[in-house]
């Protein structure tokens, strides 16, 4: 069922783009986030992404994501390189809530004990949830974002649960 899901979703977000060749204009937005955590562990992430409104409810977009970490915990040193994408669709409901799903495609590196070492591992979420939306400025907004991973594997994902939340500001023009 999960595996029907994606692809069903996968579909949809294949045909938006070929829907927007028809729009004579389409709004452009874009943005993302920055993460930056310095002490015994610095953590730096840098998430742009750009998405397209097709009609005054419905965008969708990309995002790309690297992850960088050292932790001077452990001897030697751990260092760490995440990186990934997603493919997000977006439903307005009101001028400030929308309903949003999205595929995630992860390249990560974690721990392995004894030894200290790292092992890097791939990993593919289904997220689905939604969010809220204000303006900050003339076309910028903050936006504030929870979503569900549909597919969750305690075991194998790189989210510590099934909750997955976003903070960040998007430029439209």
């Amino acid at each position: 069922m999960k595996q029907k899901l994606k692809i069903a979703i996968a579909v949809l977000i294949g045909f938006i783009p070929q829907i927007s060749l028809c729009q004579e204009a389409a709004d452009v937005y874009y943005g993302g986030s920055i993460g930056l955590t310095f002490g015994d562990v610095d953590y730096v992430e840098i998430s742009p992404m750009v998405g397209m409104h097709f009609t005054p409810q419905l965008s969708a977009g990309v995002s790309a994501m690297y992850r960088w970490r050292s932790d001077s915990r452990y001897e030697p040193e751990l260092k760490t390189e995440d990186y990934g994408a997603t493919v997000f669709v977006r439903l307005h409901v009101s001028s400030s809530a929308y309903l949003q799903a999205e595929y995630e495609y992860l390249d990560y590196e974690v721990y392995i004990y004894p030894g200290l070492t790292t092992e890097r591992r791939q990993h593919s979420s289904l997220l689905a949830g939604g969010g809220v939306s204000q303006p900050i400025g003339q076309n910028t907004y903050a936006y504030a974002t929870a979503l569900y991973n549909v597919d969750y594997d305690e075991v194998n994902s790189p989210y510590a649960d099934p909750w997955v939340y976003r903070v960040g500001i998007s430029v439209g023009f």
